[in-house]
């Protein structure tokens, strides 16, 4: 089982969209509504537009990573083969999908697949002068922090997870903000998981995202190495 988790936050122009875009073959749509403005979720489950759906609402606003957490342990109860996270913004359609289940499909072997936006210059040439180098540097500090020198778009929100690598992870100390997916990446890379790039489209015309890259760089270099320090917590002792 495929499932596919969208954190909800101010999405509601184009969260129809995402959703009608997932390809039939994802089996569950898990909607984290992180408190949004819009009610987001409240209008999905208005509009009833699939069977797969699940809504989820928060009581608080947790942050993007703070939604996806709750999705993720919500998820664990159809003990799904791989997790998908999908920005609700429709920045990277959720079409993209399909060229990960085919590379997972060609290797079992795979822990996580991630976006990669910087693969060819018609994927990115759209991205803010000031976005591109700010995810330049994030991926740099990612690449040294991680070991993941293959990894070329770590800020991408766009990836899976296998069931079995999440189910190794410490959801407890994963970041609740933006940081979350280069949280993530420091935990896979303490199991030594198999991350691989996936090419991928974004488009930035007519989309709004909710991240300020010039807010964030200096705050994710000094998260970076905190991760790095205590990466340990990031992983389930056995028992």
């Amino acid at each position: 089982m495929n499932i596919v988790i969208i954190p909800c936050y101010k999405v509601k122009k184009t969260i129809l969209k995402v959703i009608s875009d997932i390809p039939n073959s994802i089996n569950k749509i898990i909607i984290v509504d992180d408190k949004c403005p819009e009610e987001t979720g409240k209008y999905v489950l208005k509009k009833k537009v699939s069977k797969k759906i699940h809504v989820l609402i928060n009581k608080a606003n947790l942050g993007v990573g703070g939604a996806m957490i709750r999705g993720y342990l919500f998820s664990k109860k159809f003990n799904p083969k791989f997790i998908f996270k999908v920005d609700g913004d429709n920045q990277i359609s959720s079409k993209e999908i399909k060229k990960f289940l085919v590379i997972l499909k060609k290797n079992n072997k795979i822990d996580c697949a991630k976006g990669n936006r910087f693969s060819k210059l018609n994927h990115y040439r759209e991205m803010p002068y000031l976005r591109l180098y700010g995810n330049k540097i994030v991926s740099l500090i990612g690449k040294i922090i991680t070991g993941y020198y293959h990894i070329n778009d770590f800020t991408n929100g766009f990836f899976c997870i296998s069931g079995t690598c999440l189910n190794r992870i410490n959801l407890k100390y994963i970041s609740k903000d933006f940081f979350f997916e280069n949280d993530m990446m420091i935990a896979l890379s303490t199991l030594k998981a198999k991350v691989v790039n996936v090419p991928i489209y974004c488009s930035y015309k007519g989309n709004k995202s909710n991240l300020k890259i010039y807010k964030i760089i200096l705050p994710f270099i000094l998260k970076f190495f905190r991760g790095y320090l205590t990466k340990n917590n990031f992983i389930k002792k056995n028992k």
